[in-house]
């Protein structure tokens, strides 16, 4: 892989023993923009760019591109607990619940989903990520 520009996807990538280059730079970095550019026309973070020449972008489709190809970091269904039935989208979620408007409005305004997000951070491997990248 060329590229890949995500902390989550960063981490689906890790647990499915892919190779990654993880490249980051300052949102005033007009010379790393333009590199991204050079790769991804629409300048969109996250960026994964495949050997083929693929791009991917947003962090869902990424984790669901890497899931996709390594099922094994997926739960195993039935004989698991309902704590460890995530998906990609349940993860994806409890992250954004940290972008705006943040996990106020997110409480206030959707509650259930809110609900959800916090069931999905007390899953192990959550929990985890999310010390490395939020704490």
């Amino acid at each position: 892989m060329q590229g890949l520009r995500i902390d989550g996807g960063r981490g689906a990538a890790r647990d499915g023993g892919m190779p990654y280059r993880r490249q980051v730079f300052e949102w005033d970095d007009r010379d790393a923009w333009d590199r991204l550019r050079g790769i991804n026309p629409l300048a969109q973070v996250p960026t994964l760019a495949l050997d083929d020449g693929t791009i991917v972008t947003e962090s869902a489709a990424i984790v669901l591109w890497i899931a996709g190809r390594h099922p094994h970091l997926l739960p195993d269904g039935e004989s698991e607990r309902a704590l460890d039935r995530l998906s990609a989208l349940d993860v994806y979620v409890a992250m954004i619940s940290r972008w705006r408007p943040g996990r106020a409005w997110l409480s206030a305004h959707c509650p259930k989903a809110m609900a959800s997000v916090l069931v999905t951070e007390r899953h192990p491997v959550v929990a985890s990520a999310w010390t490395r990248n939020f704490d």
